[in-house]
C-alpha cells in the first residue's frame, strides 16, 4: 500500500502539538497511561524519509505524534512533512 500524505494525516487524525516543539514528542513526554490508539511513531526509512506508523515502535524511532482522533485498525503509513 502506498503511503498517505501528511496533509491527509492532518485532516484525518488532527495531530496535537508537543510540549516543547512542533508535533514530535520525545519518549519521556508521552504520559505513562496514554491510550496507544491516539499515538503514532515517526520512523526513519532506509532512504531517510520519515513515516508516521500507528502505535508505539522502537526500531528506527525518531519520535511520537499524538492525535486527537484515534486510529482503528490502521495499516497505512503517512509520509511526514
Amino acid at each position: 500500500m502506498r503511503a498517505g500524505s501528511w496533509t491527509q494525516f492532518e485532516k484525518r487524525f488532527e495531530p496535537q502539538p508537543a510540549p516543547s516543539h512542533d508535533f514530535i514528542w520525545e519518549p519521556w513526554e508521552v504520559p505513562k497511561d496514554a491510550d496507544w490508539h491516539f499515538w503514532w511513531t515517526l520512523v526513519e526509512s532506509d532512504h531517510g524519509h520519515l513515516y508516521a506508523v500507528p502505535g508505539y515502535r522502537f526500531i528506527n524511532r525518531f519520535g511520537y505524534i499524538h492525535t486527537r482522533q484515534k486510529w482503528q485498525d490502521e495499516t497505512r503509513e503517512y509520509l511526514y512533512g
